[in-house]
């Protein structure tokens, strides 16, 4: 009789772990069906020496990448193709022998920093956007999915004159993306999110500037690694958790408030108030492209405050000309006009408007014009954000 109900038991806890073991296999299952990239596919890497090292170093960020696709169960076959000192014009040059002879199924494709970096001996942006244009119209052509990374910053000091250079590159390649239906990885953010929260002097994601150190390649693999639809917690299974951005405690007035736009994008670029300073979707915002103007886009603070500045920038490249800003307490009776400014085309330029403090509830901005030519429709207008502040207090006296 013993033997019958050990038997039992055994099967009973057999049928358990048959079971578990199944669901476990499913669940995983699942997990790597909701990544971009199959298992057993092929992954080309394009790109410069930020690639070659990702590479050539055992800590590379192309071996994190691989590395940690394989811990989630899709096992990919790396062909990597970064040259030292490649411009756009060189990958392009190259790209059939280094990428497309080999047949791969995926290609990420790194480029902009020595286009910039190289000045004259560069490529400057015009013919940069022909190059990576017909690189990714290529790599297409051939069947292979094309995973857009944004060049990273050149030095960490993300004001410098090459980094606000570089941001027109980013601002085309974040652009061809989503006309070319790529995925991105917005590396360029990644990095310059990590870099602000250092809190010394010299480097800190990078060895000299620009190309990674350690973190600085944990980086770059996160950001390719969330753009092709791992987790957090896939990724932390080989990967450490990156430092937070440090985040500004702030009176911002407009930050998640709700706004009515004349001219309603269609596209997902809605982030005029959720404090993000983005250039892009969805982050940003821009209009649709109606062929009407003025434009108008109306934020309600949801009650009658004081207020006596709004800030706000514009997106390099980008048609933004004049901005006329004014304010109500109702979204029927007259606004005030409190302040106006023309923007700089192709510049990526903060404003702000300073004046008598008033108390209203809506505030407006106003699209007066536009300039004839940039990356975009010149009939969408944009704004990274706006802000708005109530006056300084008054200093104690």
């Amino acid at each position: 009789m013993n033997c019958y109900n050990n038997a039992g038991r055994f099967a009973r806890a057999l049928s358990l772990i048959l079971i578990a073991a199944l669901f476990c296999a499913v669940f995983s299952a699942a997990q790597a069906q909701s990544i971009s990239i199959r298992n057993n596919q092929k992954v080309a890497f394009l790109g410069d020496s930020i690639t070659h090292y990702g590479w050539s170093e055992p800590k590379g960020y192309v071996h994190l990448v691989v590395d940690c696709l394989a811990a989630n169960g899709v096992s990919v076959v790396p062909v990597p193709a970064g040259v030292s000192g490649n411009t756009s014009q060189d990958m392009l040059a190259r790209l059939d022998r280094d990428v497309l002879s080999k047949t791969p199924d995926w290609m990420t494709l790194s480029c902009g920093v020595n286009d910039v970096w190289h000045g004259d001996r560069g490529v400057a942006f015009a013919p940069y956007m022909t190059n990576i244009s017909s690189i990714v119209d290529k790599a297409r052509a051939a069947n292979v999915k094309v995973i857009i990374l944004t060049a990273t910053p050149i030095m960490e000091d993300l004001g410098n004159d090459n980094n606000k250079k570089l941001a027109y590159y980013n601002d085309f390649l974040r652009y061809l993306a989503s006309q070319k239906g790529c995925i991105l990885a917005d590396l360029n953010k990644g990095m310059a999110d990590v870099i602000s929260t250092k809190t010394a002097p010299g480097n800190y994601a990078t060895r000299d500037g620009v190309h990674m150190n350690e973190l600085g390649n944990q980086v770059m693999a996160t950001g390719i690694l969330k753009a092709i639809g791992l987790t957090d917690e896939q990724i932390a299974k080989t990967i450490p958790a990156l430092p937070k951005p440090v985040v500004k405690i702030s009176s911002n007035l407009a930050l998640g408030k709700p706004f009515v736009c004349s001219d309603p994008n269609q596209s997902g670029w809605n982030g005029l108030t959720d404090g993000a300073w983005s250039t892009t979707a969805p982050g940003c915002f821009a209009t649709g492209k109606t062929d009407t103007f003025p434009k108008t886009v109306t934020i309600d603070l949801q009650q009658a405050v004081s207020i006596a500045s709004v800030v706000t920038a514009t997106v390099p490249a980008s048609s933004t000309k004049t901005v006329e800003l004014s304010v109500s307490q109702s979204p029927d009776s007259d606004f005030k006009v409190v302040g106006s400014h023309v923007f700089v085309q192709n510049q990526d330029e903060k404003y702000t408007y300073s004046f008598p403090a008033v108390t209203a509830r809506y505030v407006r901005l106003k699209f007066a014009d536009h300039y004839a030519a940039g990356i975009y429709d010149p009939l969408h207008v944009f704004l990274t954000e706006a802000e708005v502040y109530a006056p300084a207090p008054a200093a104690a006296k």
